[in-house]
């Protein structure tokens, strides 16, 4: 598919279609699930698909607008990993790898894979069959201090494609960047906590479509996305090739 260009960056031009038309997950496919919870308020049946610790979780934070959009943000996921596995809500149990990556305890044995992002009360969620996968948003408008950061995070080849753009549009452009170099980590299932100024993931922002392929980690393909919301995203595969479907709800 053509890419389309939004200030200087190639994103893939989903079609995000209602929830409510999503067909089953299959093998080859990554489903995302977008949703604004920003002026959403947690009731008392999201509160009730938090375990303790979570509940725990939700109430460090102090600030109102941020623990709702946490515990919004948790029981929909424990509703869609529902939705996909075949079962309640109530049933669904989350584990954590060593880094604190979450993966779908019970029910075992779904293949189910999936990675949340949450940026300004906007989530996206990824779901896929056996391929692990990473997603990163970074909503708009936000203030980056791009000038600082991308000498110590980009790679050379990366700072020289950065400083090819125009002045005006370095933001939106660091932060295509950024996503790439988050959701790459979140698929490999170490967060931030990789050498990022040693692995290029953003040589060209006219191609949406990144592959990067070695022998520690494996074959992943980097797709720079446009949400159904002001910002900028991007869906990291271990894979060649997925097919990808978008949803809102």
């Amino acid at each position: 598919m053509d890419a389309a260009v939004t200030d200087g960056v190639a994103t893939l031009p989903l079609d995000w279609r209602v929830f409510d038309d999503a067909p089953p997950l299959v093998a080859g496919e990554v489903q995302l699930v977008a949703r604004d919870i920003d002026d959403d308020r947690a009731v008392e049946t999201d509160q009730t698909l938090l375990n303790d610790a979570e509940t725990a979780r939700a109430a460090r934070l102090k600030i109102d607008r941020h623990r709702r959009r946490w515990i919004a943000g948790r029981a929909l996921l424990k509703r869609l990993l529902g939705h996909y596995a075949g079962v309640d809500a109530t049933d669904i149990r989350l584990g954590y790898g060593d880094i604190g990556k979450p993966y779908l305890k019970f029910p075992e044995a779904t293949g189910i894979q999936f990675n949340y992002t949450d940026s300004g009360g906007c989530l996206i969620y990824a779901f896929s069959r056996n391929i692990e996968v990473g997603i990163d948003l970074e909503a708009l408008p936000r203030g980056v201090r791009y000038a600082l950061i991308a000498p110590r995070k980009m790679t050379k080849t990366e700072q020289r494609a950065f400083e090819q753009i125009p002045e005006h549009l370095k933001e939106y452009a660091f932060l295509a960047c950024w996503t790439r170099k988050e959701s790459y980590g979140k698929a490999l299932g170490v967060g931030i906590r990789y050498p990022m100024n040693e692995v290029t993931l953003c040589e060209d922002y006219s191609n949406a479509i990144h592959a990067i392929n070695d022998e520690a980690n494996g074959c992943h393909t980097l797709m720079q996305i446009k949400p159904p919301f002001d910002g900028i995203a991007c869906l990291t595969v271990k894979s060649e090739f997925v097919c990808v479907n978008a949803f809102e709800i």
